[in-house]
């Protein structure tokens, strides 16, 4: 019987074997690979939907705030009407 030698793969395999072995690795690291890219790819979506949020949450913060001081003028202005005609006393 002729001893065969270990080969990459760690195991007394034919050669044959081992290049399966290895074409199976090179489509897992493929897929690998792909998965990754999706991955990647639904980050950049999320970091671009944070973004557009963040600016949204921005201008809501610019509309309550005008809002505010809008409303803060009137309440203001209604007091001073009420002061004027006697309905409170000053």
């Amino acid at each position: 019987m002729e001893a065969r030698n270990p080969d990459i793969c760690g195991y007394w395999f034919s050669i044959r074997l081992c290049e399966r072995i290895a074409v199976r690795n090179a489509l897992g690291d493929s897929i690998v690979l792909e998965l990754l890219q999706h991955v990647r790819t639904a980050v950049d979506e999320t970091r671009q939907d944070v973004r557009q949020l963040k600016t949204r949450a921005r201008i809501l913060e610019q509309q309550y705030a005008s809002m505010s001081n809008r409303f803060y003028r009137s309440e203001h202005r209604l007091e001073r009407i009420e002061n004027r005609i006697g309905l409170i006393e000053a």
